[in-house]
């Protein structure tokens, strides 16, 4: 880790004194941000509002909104602590978040991107934070079967296989002679 801290020299002692802790308001922006799996990639800006001095602040996302991200890479590739430096002035910087295609029909995920003012920092403090929801825009699998209940035992055949909705709809019509 690298030392945020200045050594000052007084008298004939030195300690260290740190630099200045991220002040004013810090936001995260698109706010609640819908993505489709087929976008490849998010882009979300930090601003703050008090851009006198330079800071660097830490990034990550989260798997904490009842959705996991397997191996952090499985539906987007996880940011742990990526540090981000606002230069003097500088009020706001971009975060590029990629977001991978999964190629199967599922549903909607959601996660956290969130702020921190240390890398140390617990889950449930931060600076910023928002919510992104992932969208998977692949069809389900629809079967085209065969069911042939007359034989002893049934028999059942597949014919084909077609992407078409989220929901795979299973109907089975009987008569008894």
């Amino acid at each position: 880790m690298v030392s945020t801290a200045v050594p000052i020299i007084a008298a004939k002692h030195s300690f260290d004194l740190p630099l200045p802790a991220p002040s004013g308001n810090f936001s995260i922006s698109p706010n609640l941000a819908t993505i489709s799996e087929k976008d490849g990639s998010a882009s979300f800006t930090i601003t703050r509002t008090n851009f006198s001095q330079a800071v660097t602040v830490y990034v990550s996302t989260v798997h904490d909104q009842g959705f996991d991200n397997p191996n952090g890479n499985t539906f987007y590739n996880g940011l742990f602590n990526k540090q981000v430096t606002f230069a003097a002035g500088a009020a706001t910087a971009q975060i590029q978040l990629t977001i991978n295609d999964q190629k199967l029909g599922c549903r909607q995920r959601t996660f956290r991107l969130m702020v921190q003012q240390n890398a140390a920092d617990p889950i449930g403090t931060y600076l910023a934070s928002t919510r992104f929801t992932i969208v998977n825009n692949d069809p389900g699998i629809v079967a085209d079967a065969n069911i042939n209940e007359l034989l002893t035992p049934p028999s059942c055949s597949i014919h084909s296989l077609a992407f078409q909705s989220q929901r795979m709809a299973y109907q089975y019509h009987s008569s008894i002679l």
